[in-house]
C-alpha cells in the first residue's frame, strides 16, 4: 500500500511540474520572445543557410540530373562497401565525395 501512494504522490508530482511548465508562461511572454524572434532574423530560412546558392534552374535537361543522380548512387555504394570491409569509426564519419551530399 506505501508503494501505490507513493507512485500516486509522485506522479501528481510530476503532473503538477508539468502544468506550472506548460501553462506558467504568460500570454505577454509570448508575445514579446515571437516579436524579438520576427525581428532578429526576418530573412532567416529553417534547413538552409543564406550561403545555399541560387535555386537550380528548370533548364536542366532530365538525362543530366538522372546522370548526376546515378553517380551519387555508385558513390555512397562504395562508401558502403567499403566500410563494410573495413569498419571503423573514421570511415563511418566520414564525407562522401558526392556534390550532391548535404
Amino acid at each position: 500500500m506505501l508503494m501505490l501512494l507513493t507512485i500516486v504522490f509522485i506522479s501528481l508530482a510530476a503532473v503538477a511540474f508539468m502544468v506550472l511548465v506548460l501553462f506558467g508562461i504568460s500570454p505577454e511572454n509570448q508575445k514579446g520572445n515571437a516579436a524579438e524572434a520576427r525581428t532578429a532574423s526576418p530573412a532567416s530560412r529553417f534547413f538552409a543557410s543564406e550561403s545555399a546558392g541560387p535555386a537550380p534552374s528548370q533548364d536542366v535537361p532530365v538525362e543530366v540530373l538522372l546522370s548526376q543522380i546515378q553517380r551519387h548512387v555508385r558513390l555512397e555504394k562504395a562508401a558502403a562497401e567499403s566500410f563494410v570491409q573495413g569498419p571503423n569509426a573514421e570511415s563511418l564519419r566520414s564525407r562522401t565525395a558526392s556534390p550532391l551530399a548535404n
